[in-house]
């Protein structure tokens, strides 16, 4: 584990770590904090949703900075990993180790917001009969009725993040932040879409678990897609040279 994280953080800059995080989790936690304290946990609860919805986005985007067009034949970036025998060991690692990064994020971030709901809602006497009886679900009717809201919280957090790990990977076949904020918009547009599967309200656990599995599918097949364009790129393969697969310009003639 040690070196897997290692591994990750030869990927990562200083402003990322910071950004991703601190700033991130806390100015989610403040935003919701202050929505409560403007307009009670109903507002708090929009936040909550909002982030949940944008997280995504915000993984997206933010990949640029770390394995934007590792998926793409044209990414060079890999030639320094390429001339140590553990480079290969190396991006494996960072690469795990960013599928359960996201799964953390996802609970850290959404897990906040829902606590400081809950503990809005307990000392500013919202709710009498506990914490966080009744929160969050009272808000969203498609995802509430009968669930409880260990399941509303569940779902969110899984389909936050396999709305992430799809946007990655889909943003990983292109190399520039404009691509990255495209894919982005499309994820969140298809997250909204999710709201509306059939019987969410009622299966909050059963649908949490199917996003989750399709989150670790997801980002296991990114995973093994970014090695194989690593593997692929030993044999130099350039599929649009005049000199045919394996050769460069030098190579023919050019």
């Amino acid at each position: 584990m040690k070196n897997a994280m290692k591994s990750y953080l030869v990927f990562t800059s200083r402003l990322y770590r910071l950004v991703m995080y601190m700033l991130l989790p806390g100015v989610c936690g403040g935003i919701c904090l202050w929505a409560c304290g403007s307009g009670g946990s109903r507002a708090g609860r929009g936040v909550l949703m909002a982030a949940a919805l944008l997280l995504p986005m915000v993984e997206t985007v933010s990949d640029s900075w770390l394995f934007a067009g590792v998926q793409n034949l044209s990414y060079t970036n890999l030639e320094y990993l390429k001339s140590s025998g553990r480079g290969g060991a190396v991006m494996r690692q960072a690469l795990t180790v960013d599928v359960v990064r996201k799964l953390v994020s996802s609970a850290v971030i959404l897990g906040l917001a829902y606590a400081i709901i809950g503990l809005w809602e307990l000392l500013s006497g919202e709710i009498k009969e506990g914490l966080w009886a009744g929160a969050v679900e009272s808000a969203f009717g498609f995802w509430g009725a009968g669930s409880g809201t260990g399941g509303v919280l569940w779902c969110m957090v899984m389909c936050s993040f396999f709305f992430s790990m799809l946007g990655t990977f889909l943003s990983r076949y292109g190399n520039m932040i404009w691509i990255n904020l495209m894919v982005g918009y499309g994820v969140v547009a298809l997250e909204i879409a999710g709201q509306f599967l059939p019987g969410l309200s009622v299966h909050l656990y059963g649908y949490g678990g199917i996003f989750g599995l399709l989150g670790l599918c997801v980002g296991a097949l990114a995973v093994r897609t970014a090695m194989a364009r690593m593997e692929r790129s030993y044999y130099d393969q350039r599929p649009f040279g005049r000199g045919g697969p394996g050769m460069g310009e030098e190579e023919s003639g050019m």
